[in-house]
């Protein structure tokens, strides 16, 4: 009977019990994650700043599916673009910017407690290692879990679950990677990360870090 009983508590149990109210709790979270940073790229093409966003829009705009090879990648960087701007389009720019950081900042600390009680109550939701029921309820929170403040208490804690649930196996190998590299100061290229590192050993130095 005790068995039982912690059987239908555990988290893998739970998740597989609510899988669908899960998917579409990540999906909707997900979305808002996006949806706010690819404001960015709005406000960058409406003031003509080129960047690859506001490029790959522009080529999508006229028709095309691939970049036109007599095209440059060669970007200056936005605030000398900016630095060009008229005084007033600068100053309705950074505006624009400074507000689109705010509201971003904000739905990342609402995401971070979405996310950090739905790890703490089902386990981290990775795309690959846990049991959905079906290909279409499929999501993960790998890349949004990067955009949080780790420096926060709250933050704080999500990594340490994040940490124990990579040991209990339901985070891959890849995801622990993204997600490493951006704790460590997204330093360098993340799928060259751990190359010529020890996982455990990045691990353990994160969690000497949160002492």
């Amino acid at each position: 009977m005790i068995g039982l009983m912690l059987f239908g508590c555990s988290k893998n149990y739970l998740f597989t019990r609510d899988n669908i109210a899960i998917s579409e709790e990540l999906k909707k979270t997900d979305k808002e994650d996006q949806d706010i940073r690819w404001q960015s790229g709005v406000i960058d093409k409406k003031y003509n700043l080129r960047t690859i966003e506001t490029l790959m829009d522009s080529i999508v705009d006229v028709g095309l599916d691939h970049i036109p090879a007599n095209v440059s990648l060669d970007f200056k960087p936005i605030s000398e673009q900016v630095k060009k701007l008229s005084q007033e389009d600068k100053e309705k720019y950074l505006a624009e910017v400074s507000e689109r950081s705010n509201k971003m900042r904000y739905i990342d600390s609402v995401n971070l407690e979405k996310a950090y009680k739905i790890v703490k109550k089902y386990g981290f939701p990775d795309y690959d290692l846990r049991n959905w029921k079906h290909d279409s309820l499929r999501t993960g929170i790998t890349t949004m879990v990067t955009h949080f403040d780790y420096s926060s208490d709250r933050g704080k804690k999500m990594l340490k679950l994040i940490i124990k649930e990579y040991k209990k196996g339901r985070i891959s190998y890849g995801s622990m990677n993204q997600i490493l590299w951006d704790a460590q100061g997204r330093n360098g290229d993340v799928h060259s990360f751990l190359d010529d590192k020890n996982i455990d050993d990045v691990i353990l130095e994160l969690e000497e870090s949160l002492k």
